[in-house]
């Protein structure tokens, strides 16, 4: 499969207004659809460059050093340049069963790569040159961790936190370098949460984690809390 996955965009004073048919926020705190159509006036300025990839891509990163892009499809891990002129495809490296939940860490360090089951894959970046470029790949897993989704690093990038939307849970791992340079992920907690989640998300000091569920079924508002953390 090929899909166009990939845009830069530039923005400058778009405009979106006159949404027709929205919804709103129900009794229960719920948010319902909707069909709404909102219509952009004058887009000046914006300029688009699309690159096409092989497989599902599944992910996107960028990082705030060098401005490149890595974007994971298949069990492979593409990293793009971002310059004035496009887009530039400068490496692509095999993360074997790679499949989603592709974060990266604040100080531009590591990757964070998910299997879809218990685990997933934290990808070393090393700077070459002008560029950020991946490196050595280590793995890890969760103990009854199933159908890892998402992944977030924490501000500090010492841990992380991954979604599991079979298994329920979420769970905590620390990370650190090894010995031969590369970064490992080491399982701390794991807690249950609505079934279903997949997007998360933590609190700029790294306190309060945000979950998100699929399931909208679970409970009343005040059972909906955040996960706290030290």
């Amino acid at each position: 499969m090929t899909a166009t996955i990939l845009a830069v965009l530039s923005v400058a004073g778009v405009l979106v207004h006159g949404a027709q048919g929205a919804s709103g926020i129900g009794n229960d705190g719920s948010l319902s659809c909707s069909s709404a159509v909102a219509r952009e006036n004058g887009a000046a300025g914006v300029m688009d460059r699309a690159e096409s990839v092989g497989g599902f891509p599944f992910g996107v990163a960028m990082s705030s050093k060098f401005s490149e892009a890595f974007v994971l499809s298949s069990g492979k891990l593409i990293t793009f340049k971002l310059a004035s002129g496009g887009l530039h495809r400068i490496a692509s490296t095999y993360v074997a069963g790679a499949v989603a939940g592709l974060a990266l860490s604040p100080d531009d360090h590591y990757l964070v790569a998910l299997n879809g089951n218990s685990g997933g894959s934290i990808v070393m970046l090393h700077e070459k040159g002008p560029s950020l470029l991946p490196s050595f790949v280590t793995k890890f897993s969760v103990p009854e961790g199933s159908g890892a989704i998402e992944s977030v690093v924490e501000p500090n990038s010492n841990s992380i936190v991954v979604s599991f939307e079979t298994s329920n849970s979420v769970a905590m791992l620390s990370v650190s370098r090894i010995e031969s340079g590369a970064y490992q992920a080491r399982f701390v907690r794991s807690v249950k949460v609505a079934p279903g989640p997949v997007g998360l998300d933590v609190s700029p000091g790294g306190t309060n984690l945000y979950v998100v569920s699929e399931n909208v079924g679970w409970g009343s508002p005040s059972n909906r809390s955040n996960w706290s953390y030290s």
